[in-house]
């Protein structure tokens, strides 16, 4: 198992006025990736998981660092690692690199799995425990 990657060009309807990527589609990219990454490594996504079991993982904590401007046009690759798991909350982190393999941003977002009947947080189940900690036995563990 290899660290989630995707691969994007970027848009012109993903840039500010002056071509270069604007920063709430920073946030975009990420949970873009981290839907991926619910679909590939615990085989569901948020919707499903709301309708079969009535629980969500909604994100609580979002945050994000430009390294450097991308401009329309450009490659960009997504990269995700998970940086901590705690009894109910995952901590992501997605890189955005350049072609050139240079981080321009990062975006850290907490998410913590919840009852969506209580609003409650939850442990997260031994299964997906055990799937988080394979994937970063494999590399996805953050190097910060």
């Amino acid at each position: 198992m290899q660290p989630l990657s995707l691969q994007k060009r970027i848009k012109w309807g993903d840039c500010d006025a002056s071509g270069y990527l604007h920063l709430p589609r920073v946030f975009d990219y990420a949970m873009e990736i981290i839907d991926l990454w619910h679909w590939d490594i615990l085989g569901t996504s948020w919707i499903r998981m709301k309708e079969n079991s009535g629980l969500g993982m909604p994100t609580v904590r979002l945050e994000g660092d430009l390294s450097h401007p991308l401009e329309c046009g450009q490659p960009v690759t997504l990269r995700l690692s998970i940086e901590k798991v705690g009894r109910a909350s995952v901590d992501f982190s997605v890189e955005g690199l350049d072609d050139a393999g240079h981080r321009a941003f990062r975006v850290q977002v907490t998410g913590c799995l919840t009852d969506l009947g209580s609003k409650k947080s939850m442990p997260l189940p031994e299964e997906a425990r055990r799937l988080i900690s394979a994937y970063q036995a494999a590399g996805g563990e953050c190097n910060i």
